[in-house]
């Protein structure tokens, strides 16, 4: 029963519901990238932040994961490249988000169950 609940929640998380835009998959996901583009820009300078959503850290690590494995097999070339990655709307920072957010949902479905069955 858990495993087909955590799968339908995978399956929503996933599929294109749309939210009055058609063309986004969230209406604010596209303004979160750029924030967190902004976010990362203001860390290369020196100036951290602790008043940002708490999602933005973990996405940060994802993305830099994303930077190295791209640096690594030729994709960016330097650290501008992956900023205009930011700027041209990369679809993987789209999935990599999707990833970590249906991620947090499957742990959340998870410890919901467990916390009911105590």
């Amino acid at each position: 029963m858990l495993l087909g609940i955590l799968l339908l929640g995978v399956v929503l998380r996933f599929l294109p519901i749309g939210y009055g835009l058609p063309f986004l998959y969230h209406p604010d996901e596209t303004h979160l990238i750029f924030s967190l583009g902004k976010f990362l820009g203001g860390m290369s300078q020196g100036n951290f932040s602790m008043d940002t959503s708490t999602f933005y850290y973990p996405l940060a690590m994802g993305y830099g994961v994303y930077f190295l494995l791209g640096r690594a097999s030729g994709h960016f070339a330097s650290l501008h490249d992956f900023m205009d990655a930011f700027l041209l709307d990369d679809p993987y920072l789209h999935v990599i988000g999707r990833i970590l957010a249906a991620s947090f949902s499957v742990g959340t479905l998870v410890a919901t169950y467990f916390l009911g069955k105590r």
